[in-house]
């Protein structure tokens, strides 16, 4: 069952369209470090997007009363956000291929 088995017994009456999801989600981090590692701009802007969906999905923890889970995620995934979107990170990123 895993590490949480409480998050699988919340995910497991979706069945197929759960595990459809966790595909796609793997399609995008898969496309996202391909970009990433190619130093490409839209591979940047993928990862920072899906960076900030995680800290959104935190924030929610935080409201839902999850106090210590969201608010660890939040300072976790929340610093990386702000290194990500400094400029000398970004600068890396090109649009066009080398």
């Amino acid at each position: 069952m895993g590490a949480k088995p409480h998050a699988y017994n919340q995910l497991a009456p979706f069945g197929k369209i759960v595990a459809a999801l966790f595909l796609l989600l793997a399609a995008a981090l898969v496309v996202a470090s391909t970009g990433w590692f190619q130093r490409r701009k839209w591979g940047w802007q993928l990862t920072v997007t899906i960076i900030a969906s995680q800290v959104l999905g935190d924030l929610v923890n935080l409201l839902r009363g999850q106090f210590v889970q969201g608010s660890i995620g939040v300072a976790v995934v929340g610093a990386r956000l702000i290194y990500l979107t400094r400029p000398h990170v970004r600068s890396v990123f090109t649009t066009k291929p080398k």
